[in-house]
């Protein structure tokens, strides 16, 4: 009786787990999903041929975090107040007429808590998957922007007289 099964001798590479970091044995030649069997998320991974680099070092296959579901919903998260907000003000829920100065202002505001939403969730440790916090900070960052140019234009916009 042999004790090596053919599977074994073909080369493996390791490959981190997106949600848990755990350091996963894969074969070189094997594209597709892999499962983890610490967390049981699962995601993709493309075939390898060269397993180690020039130092001997093993390298890790490349994970698309593009294909990553986590990452679009992490993205999308930290925007959906600002979206409700303008949903709500466009509706006519918050007064019959066009949005007024109160409409613009509550709006302003859920633009600051688009930052904060997706900085609190990049940053909570062992909370989320590590895709979904990548595509919050993402989030945050742009959302970061986009706020600071929006205030900076309410703040031009009020010093140049505001008329109904």
């Amino acid at each position: 009786m042999s004790s090596k099964i053919p599977e074994t001798d073909e080369e493996k590479v390791k490959v981190k787990c997106p949600s848990c970091n755990k350091t996963l044995s894969v074969l070189a030649t094997y594209s597709g999903t892999v499962g983890c069997p610490h967390c049981t998320h699962e995601f993709q991974v493309h075939s390898s041929i060269n397993g180690a680099n020039s130092d001997g070092d093993e390298e890790y296959l490349g994970i698309s975090i593009t294909q990553d579901r986590n990452f679009w919903i992490g993205l999308v998260v930290p925007i959906m107040a600002p979206i409700i907000t303008l949903a709500l003000l466009m509706t006519g829920i918050h007064q019959p007429s066009s949005p007024d100065i109160l409409g613009v202002f509550w709006f302003m505001c859920s633009l600051c808590l688009c930052p904060i939403i997706g900085f609190s969730i990049a940053f909570s440790r062992e909370t989320f998957v590590k895709s979904f916090r990548a595509g919050a900070r993402i989030s945050a960052m742009v959302a970061l922007g986009i706020a600071l140019f929006a205030w900076a234009s309410v703040f031009i916009w009020i010093s140049g007289g505001v008329t109904n």
